[in-house]
């Protein structure tokens, strides 16, 4: 399970350890810092993006759902020698270097991923009361929002949460906030002003769906049935409604034969 993003700015790797092992996110305090095996298990040549440091440099990171904002990565392996190494997303590179060194260099932290993290006999459940306000409740991670809530106030209850840029299908959004649950899954609140009004649970890989995304499709059918198909006219996409206690979820899946890639999304709405 990787952090959202890095730190930030430049450090050298003593500092970037200690950043790694004092960081909090998700209701985690068991960070640590990465390897560089694990690092370069986040190297995708064929994905691009600028660095955000260096306006003439592009750099290769499988995800968009993590924050890099420089091409090199202190990682937690020393040499025989005793430097500290470091992974180049740029290049693609294994590199080593001085323990003092901070230019260009980050601080990205991971933890090892837990079953008892993410049980599968629970499921994040669409709730709405009488007055419509709505709530949800995400028992795997022990957190609940409410419809509603601010932007302020989620991120401080998903310690991580970061902001992403809207795709063309969500120009109507104010503001779109986004939470990494796991390696495959992941969270995104999109708000209306101030308010939120929907959530995404997302997974995305070449592996199937993640553990909270197969949970939720599971608690879903179980008590709710197959729901409604809708039509696509992209004959690998299959599109499926469900309307539960005042709100809509939309399940949106994709595969791609040729590519392996596949996609599942889940939409819950507050019907107003």
């Amino acid at each position: 399970m990787w952090a959202a993003k890095d730190n930030g700015s430049d450090i050298n790797w003593n500092d970037a350890k200690q950043y790694c092992e004092s960081y909090k996110a998700g209701g985690f305090s068991d960070w640590r810092m990465p390897t560089q095996d694990e690092l370069v298990t986040l190297y995708d040549a064929t994905k691009s993006r600028p660095v955000k440091s260096r306006s003439n440099m592009n750099m290769h990171i499988a995800t968009d759902l993590i924050d890099i904002t420089c091409y090199r990565v202190w990682a937690s392996n020393l040499s025989s020698v005793g430097f500290p190494q470091v992974f180049n997303f740029s290049e693609g590179k294994r590199e080593g270097n001085f323990k003092i060194m901070s230019p260009s260099l980050r601080a990205l932290p991971v933890r090892n991923h837990k079953q008892a993290d993410s049980p599968q006999v629970k499921a994040p459940v669409a709730l709405t009361s009488g007055d419509n306000s709505g709530a949800f409740s995400f028992p795997f991670m022990n957190k609940k929002i409410t419809m509603g809530i601010s932007p302020e106030s989620l991120m401080k209850i998903f310690a991580g949460a970061q902001q992403v840029e809207s795709d063309e299908t969500e120009k109507e959004y104010s503001r779109i906030l986004q939470f990494s649950i796991n390696e495959l899954d992941s969270l995104r609140f999109r708000f209306k002003g101030n308010r939120l009004v929907s959530v995404i649970i997302n997974s995305n890989s070449t592996e199937g769906p993640g553990k909270e995304i197969a949970a939720f499709r599971k608690w879903l059918e179980k008590n709710h049935g197959k729901g409604k198909n809708v039509k696509s006219k992209n004959t690998a996409t299959t599109i499926t409604n469900w309307d539960i206690k005042g709100s809509k979820v939309i399940r949106d899946s994709y595969f791609g034969e040729e590519s392996g890639d596949y996609n599942e999304n889940y939409e819950i709405n507050l019907i107003k």
